[in-house]
């Protein structure tokens, strides 16, 4: 027996214990408040801004566009009693009436552009616009949405009717264009019949494009490996018309080397068990087995694994539909990538009357954002031997199964390939998750338990916190240590005017890091050009450490002076940050912190506001291998696609104002291309840690102002050639970028989908 002391210990090491899981809970419990007390401060200055706005400068614009309109009606008025006094008819068809059209998008006419692109931009006539026709090389009409908001056009042309909602926008389809130059045509048709028109070239190259039935037939009769794929459909209660329109999407496949492994999970209604036996009886590929009791999704879907014989498993709920070519894609993917051991591709919603919409366009395989949602969800295969290896699905996550299932592939194999193709329809039924968000209030905790469970498989320790909407999450990763961080800092030392007060944007921004920051760990390196004012230099000197740069203005480099910066700094992670940044959130570090000490990820970007609260980053995109900033100027409350802005996920990119690195990464690539002087060096860094193996982070939690614009590096803009010398290092690998879908349009980067312009 023991002595009453070893049990005291005992008992004091399981005190211990139960204290330290109830501080872990606190300590969750309190970034989730924390995190929604930023939300709010931000909402509550957002509205101040707005308040502020309005008293300043809306009224009066608002009586200026009444002036405006008055001062058109009464010309309206005066050249209608013109035409009165002289008997004339009313003009129609009039070709002297002032009209004016301005093309915006596409803005590039050099680069190829593939797939959906908008075309945008704003037309005004002295009558009003009744309608503006789009051609492509002289085909079928197109006529655009019209009635935009455009307050700056007003602003300059006041005296054209309806000018304050003059902008246009239309979605032209690419996919059908042969490779090559053509011609797209604008005609803008007045209210009188006067007309304007501009024509511009374009240059259509085909990417991802459909296949023909003469592909189709190709493939089916020359692909080297025709895999066998067993499809795994759990069945309860389903209206006999989903499941016959799920089966017979399954007949209606191209590709024929298939299985479909039917698992009723006892349903009650007796339609079930007579149409299961039609089927198998209309084809051996069908097979069915009736389960004793009812086990619920993940035992169910686990008994048609029983009777799966394939090379791979793929999952379809018993109300859902497959494309025809689903199969087909999927069995191409598995012959080009032989070692793959998990396929998604898109999706969409399917209806009661079977028509489709709201299409989810997915980017390629992307791990952050994977465990902030269930993105992968359908089509999905998995290579049977590894689910067989992983247990099949777990019923203590049912409603989540797959979701824990593709998270358990993810911590078990990296070979994940992406299909940008929507290949299956979900069907949105009032007890379906597609539905909305009370479809299935058990799959979101059921979701977070996967996550939890993919962290411990994983080794990476962290809290699982509820994300900004129902479905979503967010994961708190534990900090590894006490890591010092060295914030390298590049600064001309400008003086601005903003909102009526003078602000040193250098002591602004070493002020607020120090003022608001939390992460204790910090030391400033500041890299001036020997021409600070002496007041803040003194400032300076008392609170980081300053590193003098020598520079040739008219050679000026800022790729060398962060260089130089870096090469100073003392810290195990580097954030290279504008002078021109002023901190919100008071624990952006430790945010992009939590992701930097990952081996595996390379780059963590912030999301930075404008001083206005509008969005100037929110992630870099390449399209047709132009970099550009995804969502810049969007309101601050914008969600994004697929709540994009709110969420981390992984970019191509993130901006160099505010980017975290490992410094051991930094020196192995060797830190910023000094060929580029100005701009694209960050992309490029974030490019050259890709090629190492390494991904690229979005943390939206970080959230700091940028004060883009104001100094002296920002202010001189794109240089002459620098886009070229990017592209002709990286547009052969890059011309798409993976985690842009190519489905949607590659010439404005804001991820909305085609259908929805």
């Amino acid at each position: 027996m023991s002595s009453p002391d070893e049990k005291r210990l005992v008992q004091l090491e399981q005190a211990i214990q139960a204290l330290s899981e109830r501080l872990s809970q606190e300590r969750a419990r309190n970034e989730f408040l924390r995190h929604r007390l930023n939300q709010q401060e931000a909402q509550i200055r957002d509205l101040q801004r707005t308040t502020r706005s309005i008293l300043d400068s809306r009224i009066w614009k608002a009586l200026v566009r009444m002036g405006g309109h008055l001062l058109w009606l009464g010309n309206q008025r005066q050249a209608l009693g013109t035409r009165l006094r002289i008997g004339a008819a009313p003009i129609t068809g009039a070709t002297d009436e002032p009209i004016q059209l301005k093309r915006e998008l596409p803005a590039n006419l050099k680069t190829p552009l593939s797939g959906k692109i908008r075309l945008q931009g704003w037309a005004i006539a002295q009558s009003g616009v009744r309608e503006v026709r789009v051609r492509v090389d002289g085909g079928e009409i197109q006529r655009a949405k019209i009635g935009l908001p455009r307050p700056d056009v007003y602003d300059v042309h006041p005296g054209f009717k309806d000018s304050d909602h003059s902008g246009f926008r239309v979605a032209l389809d690419l996919t059908s264009l042969t490779n090559g130059a053509h011609t797209v045509s604008i005609e803008v048709v007045s209210n009188r019949g006067g007309t304007k028109a501009e024509s511009f070239p374009i240059i259509a190259q085909k990417v991802g494009a459909a296949r023909t039935e003469a592909e189709i037939k190709a493939l089916l009769k020359g692909l080297p490996a025709k895999p066998l794929i067993s499809i795994l459909t759990p069945v309860y209660n389903v209206p006999e018309k989903w499941l016959r329109c799920m089966i017979d999407s399954v007949l209606g496949q191209y590709y024929s080397n298939w299985e479909l492994c039917l698992a009723d999970d006892r349903s009650t209604e007796a339609h079930v068990r007579r149409i299961l036996e039609e089927y198998r009886a209309k084809d051996s590929r069908i097979k069915v087995i009736y389960r004793e009791t009812n086990g619920h999704i993940a035992k169910a879907t686990n008994s048609a694994l029983d009777i799966a014989t394939g090379d791979f498993v793929a999952l379809v709920d018993h109300d859902d539909e497959i494309t025809p070519d689903a199969l087909l894609e999927a069995a191409v993917a598995i012959n080009e990538n032989p070692t793959v051991d998990m396929i998604y591709s898109d999706e969409d919603k399917i209806d009661e009357d079977d028509v489709c919409h709201d299409p989810f366009y997915k980017p390629d395989w992307s791990p952050e954002y994977q465990l902030t949602c269930m993105y992968t969800c359908h089509l999905g295969l998995y290579r049977t031997s590894i689910v067989r290896e992983l247990g099949g699905f777990r019923p203590e996550v049912n409603g989540a199964q797959d979701y824990d299932l593709a998270l358990r592939f993810a911590a078990r194999t990296n070979r994940i390939h992406h299909i940008p193709k929507v290949l299956y329809h979900w069907r949105m039924l009032p007890t379906s998750t597609a539905s909305g968000a009370d479809a299935k209030d058990y799959a979101y905790p059921a979701a977070r338990a996967a996550i939890q469970n993919y962290l411990e498989l994983s080794a990476k320790p962290g809290e699982v916190l509820p994300g900004p909407r129902e479905g979503f999450h967010r994961v708190l990763f534990h900090i590894k240590g006490k890591p010092k961080v060295s914030i390298v800092i590049p600064t001309a030392g400008k003086i601005i005017e903003h909102e009526n007060r003078h602000i040193d944007l250098l002591r602004m921004c070493v002020g607020s890091i120090l003022s608001k920051s939390t992460w204790p760990e910090i030391e400033i390196v500041v890299i001036h050009n020997h021409d600070l004012q002496p007041e803040t230099e003194k400032w300076l000197q008392m609170r980081t450490r300053l590193v003098g740069y020598d520079y040739d203005p008219a050679n000026f480099n800022l790729a060398a002076k962060i260089n130089l910066g870096a090469r100073h700094a003392s810290g195990e992670h580097l954030i290279l940050l504008n002078d021109d940044i002023e901190v919100i959130a008071p624990d952006w570090i430790e945010n992009m912190l939590r992701y930097s000490q990952q081996p595996e990820i390379g780059a963590v970007g912030a999301k930075l506001l404008f001083p206005n609260q509008r969005i100037q980053h929110a992630g870099v995109l390449l399209l047709n291998g132009t970099p550009g900033h995804c969502y810049y100027d969007h309101p601050p409350d914008e969600i994004g696609y697929y709540l994009s802005v709110q969420l981390v996920r992984n970019y191509i990119a993130v901006t160099g104002a505010c980017m975290m690195t490992r410094h051991e990464l930094w020196d192995q690539v060797g830190g910023f291309s000094e060929d580029f002087p100005l701009n694209y060096n960050d992309v490029d860094y974030c490019l050259k840690v890709r090629e190492a193996g390494c991904r690229t982070v979005y943390v939206p939690e970080a959230e700091l102002f940028h004060y883009e614009s104001v100094s002296r590096e920002a202010a001189r803009g794109v240089k002459e050639g620098e886009l070229e010398h990017f592209q002709a290092k990286w547009l052969d690998r890059y011309f798409l970028d993976p985690y842009y879908n190519p489905n949607l349009p590659v010439d404005y980067p804001y991820y909305y989908p085609p259908d929805q312009i």
